[in-house]
């Protein structure tokens, strides 16, 4: 009986070891689980810019050798204007469209207004969404061009305005040029 129970302990003990090292086993397992995906990321673009020049108006006396007009391409980026104002009261203006054709809103950050020199008896004005700008306040709390078609009328005014000091008139023909630049960024 000794033998017989000895031959269950070592199956006891066995079985027990046996359970022990699969305990073990499956203790060491690894089980990795994966996700995977395919993603399209569609083309999308960044388009900002001039669409149309309208309303041209000036002076009688004002000479225009060339017309505002965009410059040549899908996109014009710029536009472009040559005048001669004859007399104080003399002026040209114009409006200029901005579209975005792009697909994402565009926000106005900034209109800068420049000229070669800082004439007292030159005037240069751009109203943008019923602002006016000249160079002296050109930081702009920007309005927001909608993606997709969104359009924004820019004017644009120069004039030949009478100085208070007389000595601040031309002596002789003065011949500047004056920029306005419109800086857009994406908005969030």
């Amino acid at each position: 009986m000794e033998r017989k129970n000895s031959y269950y302990l070592i199956a006891i003990i066995a079985l027990a070891a046996a359970v022990v090292s699969l305990s073990v086993a499956f203790a060491f397992t690894d089980i990795d689980l994966t996700i995977n995906g395919d993603v399209t990321a569609k083309a999308t673009k960044w388009d900002v810019h001039f669409k149309e020049v309208k309303n041209i108006n000036k002076t009688e006396t004002t000479t225009v050798a060339e017309a505002a007009t965009l410059a040549t391409g899908n996109q014009p980026l710029t536009a472009s204007y040559e005048v001669t104002l004859t007399k104080p009261g003399d002026f040209y203006e114009f409006d200029i469209d901005v579209i975005n054709a792009g697909d994402f809103d565009a926000k106005l950050k900034n209109i800068a207004l420049t000229s070669t020199t800082g004439i007292a008896y030159l005037n240069h004005v751009v109203t943008y969404n019923s602002t006016d700008y000249t160079a002296a306040s050109n930081i702009v709390n920007g309005n927001t061009l909608a993606a997709n078609g969104g359009t924004e009328t820019v004017h644009v005014k120069i004039e030949y305005v009478q100085p208070a000091d007389e000595d601040d008139l031309p002596a002789t023909d003065h011949t500047g040029t004056y920029t306005v630049t419109l800086t857009y960024t994406q908005a969030n």
